[in-house]
């Protein structure tokens, strides 16, 4: 769905012995990638069609742990996000 999300690393300190939610999926979503940033990066986003888009990473309001996130890039129906950086 072209989701992003900017969570504080801390959030994910303490992991319990049953593990912890990261990130709240929907039933046809998928995890493409886990970035550790800077917190003054660029990121680009790419999709299976060949569209990309780059936004600074500041752009992305912070959100806690489980927030299912913001719209990064907008997809065409059959289109799906393959990579980020």
């Amino acid at each position: 769905q072209g989701r992003v999300k900017r969570t504080p690393i801390e959030e994910y300190f303490n992991i319990r012995n049953n593990g912890l939610i990261a990130i709240n999926l929907r039933d046809d979503d998928e995890l493409v990638a886990v970035l550790q940033t800077s917190g003054q990066d660029n990121i680009i986003l790419g999709s299976r069609q060949g569209y990309a888009v780059s936004f600074a990473e500041d752009d992305v309001r912070s959100m806690g742990r489980t927030a299912t996130g913001v719209r990064g890039i907008r997809l065409d129906k059959d289109d799906y996000v393959v990579g980020a950086s």
